[in-house]
């Protein structure tokens, strides 16, 4: 479903990173019905190696919630035989970029505002999306003009990073920079880089999503797989594939599937 016009965009999930370039192959290119759409070549060789590529990383992405799979595929990265140093990012209020998110989200779905159906959606709480479109409404004009500065503030701030390397390793959900490449275009590879252990209550509890870690009595215990995310160049996905075969063969975690309790 549409959420935001501007934002949304088009990627496979496949078993490995081979299989995702296989399919990025098929369904790249422009769409002359779609005017955010560019018809940018995707160039990729299955046999070019990593040699001479520079890996960037920013350091506070690995501090504060990264995980020990994130930590092993920084040094599986640097076990590669590549350049890998640490870069910056210019501090900026990257979270506020959200705004764009809520204001097209709001006159997406505005029919279920306008018309009071939006309370009969299943998800009922503070910070449930039927809140999130009430209060875009008070968004203002002054708020999406600053907002749309800033993003091309985030834009040349990635510019900069990125000029010095070819990629940039990092955890999904620390760091800047999955709100910021979502505004910047800058493509993402998030691949599996290992497995942890997850345990719920009852496996009852997966169905309504409720997860949790622990060695209780009386858990199911899970070995899912965690992912390490690479950002490229602008329209260059060809190194971040190339790299993420390579880091993938060097984790050992192609063939490994989760385990489930019986």
């Amino acid at each position: 479903m549409a959420l935001c016009w501007s934002l949304d965009k088009v990627g496979p999930i496949c078993r490995s990173v081979e299989d995702t370039a296989i399919v990025l192959a098929a369904i790249n290119g422009g769409d002359i019905n779609d005017r955010g759409s560019i018809d940018a070549p995707f160039q990729f060789d299955a046999d070019a190696g990593v040699e001479g590529m520079v890996l960037g990383y920013l350091p506070e992405a690995f501090d504060e919630g990264a995980t020990e799979v994130d930590h092993a595929a920084l040094a599986a990265a640097k076990d590669l035989g590549i350049t890998v140093k640490p870069v910056t990012l210019e501090d900026l209020p990257y979270g506020s970029l959200m705004t764009v998110v809520y204001a097209e989200a709001a006159a997406a779905f505005e029919a279920l505002t306008l018309e009071n159906t939006d309370d009969t959606l299943r998800w009922q709480d503070d910070g449930a999306w039927p809140n999130t479109f009430r209060k875009a409404r008070f968004i203002s004009a002054v708020d999406l003009v600053q907002t749309d500065r800033l993003r091309y503030r985030v834009m040349q701030a990635l510019d900069e990073m990125m000029s010095g390397v070819d990629a940039l390793i990092g955890p999904f959900m620390t760091g800047s920079m999955l709100v910021a490449s979502n505004f910047t275009g800058h493509p993402c590879l998030h691949l599996r880089a290992g497995f942890e252990d997850v345990a719920t209550r009852t496996p009852a509890s997966l169905g309504a999503g409720k997860l949790t870690t622990g060695d209780a009595e009386g858990d199911a215990k899970f070995n899912v797989p965690q992912g390490i995310s690479l950002w490229g160049q602008l329209f260059d996905e060809g190194p971040l594939l190339t790299l993420g075969m390579a880091l993938e063969q060097k984790l050992g975690v192609a063939d490994r599937r989760p385990t489930f309790p019986s």
